[in-house]
């Protein structure tokens, strides 16, 4: 089951279905912890915000929602089920209902997991980055000098070193 995306009620509604079905996926994981009620381990209990300090609060279930729609919203902009399809000579953006609701429910389900993990990959892509522009740098710097120049040679060694394939 297919939908276009071409009027702004159409995606208003995929940005609710996307908001809705993390917050049921967040609801779900919630329900799966096992959490100490009078002395005794219990499952699938609605645990309410409370004051744990006078500055900090324990969010409890809303939370986990709150967590579920952000985690369904970043799975949206990563994995993006929207499909652009010709529709005579123009180009039109559609998007399949259950492979959205699959995608935002299991990102829903899994939100601190999948939001720690997306981190991690921010987080290495940026450190990668870093190191190449650093050495791309070191290049430059090593064309630059002159041959002879002691600290070219040293330059150039760790250029290469860095370079090498493991």
């Amino acid at each position: 089951m297919t939908f276009e995306l071409e009027k702004t009620g159409a995606k208003l509604a995929l940005v609710g279905l996307v908001l809705i079905a993390g917050a049921l996926g967040g609801f779900a994981a919630e329900l799966l912890k096992v959490r100490k009620v009078d002395g005794q381990n219990e499952e699938g209990v609605w645990e309410g915000w409370r004051r744990l300090t006078n500055k900090y609060y324990d969010l409890g279930t809303p939370a986990s929602l709150f967590l579920g729609m952000i985690a369904a919203a970043l799975a949206m902009g990563i994995f993006s089920p929207i499909d652009e399809v010709a529709k005579g000579t123009a180009k039109v953006h559609q998007y399949d209902l259950w492979r959205v609701v699959a995608l935002t429910l299991t990102a829903g389900f899994s939100a601190p997991k999948f939001l720690a993990t997306a981190q991690e990959r921010l987080l290495a892509l940026v450190t990668q980055t870093r190191f190449q522009s650093a050495l791309e740098s070191a290049q430059q710097a090593a064309q630059q000098a002159p041959a002879a120049d002691p600290q070219h040679k040293t330059v150039e060694a760790i250029v290469n070193k860095a370079l090498a394939p493991q």
